[in-house]
């Protein structure tokens, strides 16, 4: 088992608590951060629909809001993943997630 599969199982069974999204979705963004396990985190579906829904759902927290844009913007490198967040309408969200914290340097970078 690798780490990937046990961080998306842990978000998916505790999806109400708070602070385990949060640390379950810097967790995700580390993964996404390490050369060796950058490839299968752009090429797993569930990154970015984690991402997706976990910004949707937290948006008044902004220290989510502002890990779910940093794997959005690493994940969106790949056409298919660009794709699926402009059809889900996650654009959507990443605007109001801008707009809202237009005054956090952090989000807006």
């Amino acid at each position: 088992f690798g780490a990937l599969p046990q961080i998306l199982k842990g978000l998916n069974h505790h999806a109400e608590t708070y602070e385990i999204q949060v640390l379950g979705m810097k967790a995700l963004h580390k993964y996404t951060l390490y050369t060796v396990t950058q490839e299968k985190a752009m090429l797993n579906v569930d990154v970015t629909t984690m991402a997706v829904s976990r910004l949707k759902k937290f948006r008044d927290q902004e220290e989510m809001v502002l890990t779910c844009l940093e794997i959005l913007k690493f994940t969106s490198k790949l056409r298919v993943n660009r794709a699926r967040i402009f059809e889900s309408g996650t654009i959507t969200n990443v605007v109001f997630a801008i707009v809202d914290y237009k005054s956090d340097p952090k989000i807006l970078c």
